[in-house]
């Protein structure tokens, strides 16, 4: 098994080659997605519900990509046709129905109560304008719960995590996924659970 220092050390040098190739000043992106569409059903979503997606957009699955799993994108539903997000030009809110526009997209649902699912909503949407957390990228372990910068799936970890609900399926040291959140992380938690997918 590698070194740790030396994972380190080579993901320092992969993550600079790629924010050379894509800065984040090039990594803008339209309010909805670009993939190959899906029929997930959005008529099933109730607050507080985990959105998680693959095929949003070349550049968006290539860094998201960089998180093994299948998943490479997520967001939670906030009510009113309306979702919550971290893109990668910071934290903001879009119709729901982008998530039509993604290649698939599934529904899981958070198992704790009405009022800490709110609770989780009102954090979240607390966070909008705030930027993108690169660190992810390049340093094993950015994930915080109090944090002024956020990637998609440490947001929506941090929503349930400040009102006791930890939906991380690996939330110490993972060798995949050192210290981080990942999108695939979410619906593997024992604290999540399938509602709907299409693909």
């Amino acid at each position: 098994m590698l070194d740790k220092k030396y994972l380190v050390f080579i993901s320092i040098l992969f993550v600079t080659a790629l924010m050379m190739i894509f800065p984040p000043s090039s990594v803008a992106f339209n309010a909805d997605y670009e993939g190959n569409g899906n029929n997930v059903d959005l008529s099933l979503l109730e607050q507080g519900d985990v959105i998680v997606m693959r095929g949003v957009k070349k550049k968006a699955d290539l860094i998201g990509g960089l998180f093994p799993g299948y998943w490479h994108h997520t967001a939670v539903y906030i009510g009113n046709g309306q979702m919550v997000e971290a893109w990668t030009d910071g934290v903001r809110t879009l119709g729901v129905s982008s998530t039509h526009t993604a290649s698939e997209a599934a529904i899981y649902r958070v198992a704790t109560s009405y009022w800490v699912k709110q609770a989780a909503v009102d954090f979240m949407l607390n966070q909008v304008g705030k930027p993108y957390d690169w660190g992810w990228l390049w340093w094993p372990g950015t994930k915080s719960a109090s944090g002024n910068y956020w990637y998609c799936s440490e947001l929506n970890w941090a929503g349930y995590k400040q009102q006791g609900v930890d939906i991380d399926a690996n939330p110490g040291y993972h060798w995949m996924f050192w210290y981080n959140v990942a999108p695939g992380e979410i619906p593997d938690d024992g604290d999540t659970y399938y509602i709907d997918r299409d693909d």
